[in-house]
């Protein structure tokens, strides 16, 4: 839970996901719900305040997928009230990826990154879509699996980027 580095959204993606799957009284969801909340917060404090992230991209995809992860369980569970992406510094964040692009989809290998490091397409997909960022690049969803997990089974069921018209999104 203290933890302010990847491993912060990957278990508390799964752990509250788990939680509101099989919890059936609505106070311990709760509980659930408010922890994961309260405690994803360190992940952010991996991220210094402009959005860049010392870990690369690849730790930035790995990381971050699983944050929006638990950020579409808790705003599924809760009807919206519980918006992980509400927090200013997400949109920062959001645009790391982007900006560390050298050109034509050449990205630095910083930290343990593979050689040939690039964003995971349907994370860039997802904040692309969902905080209105103007990505050419990312404006079709990749009809591919990125890594073979559970996870990435999120992009191809209604969520919060598929359900968003880019015309009504304001960032």
């Amino acid at each position: 839970l203290t933890d302010i580095g990847n491993h912060n959204p990957v278990t508390l993606a799964y752990v509250t996901g788990a939680a509101l799957t099989v919890l059936q009284d609505k106070r311990q969801r709760a509980v659930f719900a408010a922890i994961a909340e309260r405690y994803s917060n360190n992940f952010l404090e991996s991220y210094l305040d402009d959005g860049y992230c010392s870990e690369g991209i690849g730790y930035y995809t790995y990381g971050f997928t699983h944050y929006l992860f638990l950020r579409e369980t808790l705003r599924q569970a809760t009807d919206g009230k519980i918006d992980l992406f509400s927090r200013p510094k997400v949109a920062r964040m959001a645009r790391f990826a982007p900006a560390m692009e050298i050109i034509n989809g050449v990205f630095p290998a910083i930290s343990d990154c593979d050689q040939y490091v690039e964003p995971g397409s349907q994370l860039m997909w997802y904040l692309n879509k969902d905080l209105n960022l103007g990505l050419p690049r990312y404006t079709e969803q990749s009809a591919t699996m990125g890594q073979p997990a559970l996870i990435y089974l999120m992009f191809y069921f209604p969520n919060a980027a598929s359900t968003t018209s880019l015309q009504n999104k304001k960032t």
